[in-house]
């Protein structure tokens, strides 16, 4: 796209309206001064900007431009103009770094930014650090300038210049981080990695704006709304991200909130139940807050009992009634229940059924041992076996026992114990 351009101005201007035309975040303003390409572009020649030397020529290299050509750029500064600069800082031993900014001051415009940079008074974070690693300015050079504008042209001319400072910031890749996109999506025509500097910038200067301009209260309205949502979702997003990668910092700084409030939270959390605030009507639990809430409502326990409801479920042969039909399935296939609805139900309950005793069975080891219970042998008028069938012996207390378990529980009454220590 940008190879179509036939001189440096209109070189600009494609870049220019490309970073305003991505689809990421950028300030609202500009989307409501500037609507389309022809309101953008009639600003944009109305402000005659003059642009340094070799700027096709880059484009036309098909790789980025190294650091000699920023300090192959004049340095002189022009007077009452406003613009764009580049500053080249350098460290012995270290990889160099480029900064780009604007100065749109009205009154004495780029020369009082770049006085600033000098007398390194009111300067940008990222240079800032650099000169406290032992970075300095080793060139300084304008990479594109216009007029000062008249006062009623002021705020509409410096969004243009703030949108030619993110052009250049973009296309020359003075961003502080390669991985990052600041929100110019595939703006750059080269590999970020391609570059043999470094940035220092931290933001793109399509997050600023600028005062003075008249907007209809709609206008106002709209452009709150963006920036709010954005705002909304920048946090969300870096909220999650610290989340999953917590800093030590962050760590410290949640434990030190959690134990400054949670006295009050316990207080609040106990009004909640206190007052039924976090209610569930279906299994009538009150919760400490709105998150257990959602803890509980998901629950198996309460989705059982929202499906099945919670009238009354009532066995008449049995004169019972149950809160849940869960509980109502589990009795009707009770013994019990069984038992009172008649013979033929209970013996399908076992497969082994004691007529007299009215009791089924399972297995037939169970059936076994209930016929030699004293129960069976009452009921059913049997002789009491043999005490000799009995092979587990205790010679002691003379009893005999059919099973070993029933002859170890022996063993261990008082009764036997006191008569085997005698």
């Amino acid at each position: 796209m940008y190879h179509t351009a036939t001189d440096s101005s209109s070189l600009m201007l494609l870049i220019c309206w490309a970073c305003l035309s991505v689809e990421a975040y950028i300030c609202p303003v500009y989307r409501t001064v500037f609507p389309t390409y022809d309101q953008f572009r009639s600003v944009f020649v109305l402000m005659g900007f003059t642009f340094v030397d070799g700027l096709l020529d880059v484009v036309r290299a098909g790789s980025p431009p190294a650091l000699s050509f920023f300090e192959s750029l004049p340095s002189a500064i022009p007077r009452h103009a406003w613009g764009v600069y580049v500053l080249v800082l350098k460290k012995p031993g270290y990889k160099s770094l480029i900064y780009v900014g604007s100065g749109t001051e009205a009154k004495t415009g780029i020369r009082s930014r770049l006085r600033d940079h000098a007398t390194r008074r009111t300067v940008p974070s990222g240079v800032e650090k650099a000169y406290a690693a032992g970075y300095t300015i080793s060139h300084s050079a304008v990479l594109a300038h216009c007029p000062l504008p008249s006062a009623a042209n002021v705020p509409l001319f410096r969004l243009v210049v703030l949108a030619l400072e993110a052009a250049f910031s973009c296309f020359f890749w003075a961003m502080r981080s390669r991985t990052k996109s600041y929100s110019f999506d595939n703006v750059c025509p080269w590999s970020r990695d391609a570059f043999t500097y470094g940035g220092l910038c931290s933001h793109s200067s399509l997050m600023e704006s600028t005062y003075g301009l008249d907007f209809t209260a709609e206008e106002l309205e709209a452009m709150a709304a963006t920036s709010a949502q954005h705002k909304r979702d920048y946090d969300r997003a870096y909220g999650a991200n610290l989340r999953a990668n917590p800093t030590e910092a962050y760590k410290e700084s949640q434990r030190a909130g959690r134990a400054k409030h949670a006295p009050k939270l316990k207080i609040n959390q106990q009004a909640a139940v206190q007052n039924k605030t976090y209610h569930c009507d279906v299994c009538n639990v009150s919760c400490r807050d709105n998150a257990s809430l959602e803890l509980h409502n998901k629950s198996p326990r309460h989705i059982q009992r929202a499906d099945r409801g919670t009238g009354d479920w009532e066995c008449a042969p049995c004169n019972l009634s149950f809160k849940y039909k869960s509980a109502w399935d589990i009795h009707v296939k009770s013994k019990t229940h069984l038992r009172i609805i008649g013979d033929d139900e209970l013996k399908g309950y076992g497969k082994y059924y004691c007529d007299p005793c009215n009791v089924g069975f399972t297995l037939p080891g169970q059936w076994e041992a209930h016929i030699k219970t004293g129960g069976h042998i009452r009921k059913t008028g049997a002789p009491a076996p043999d005490p000799e069938d009995k092979k587990f012996h205790c010679t002691t207390c003379d009893k005999r026992f059919g099973y070993q378990s029933h002859y170890d529980a022996h063993c261990r009454t008082q009764k036997h114990i006191k008569k085997t220590s005698t």
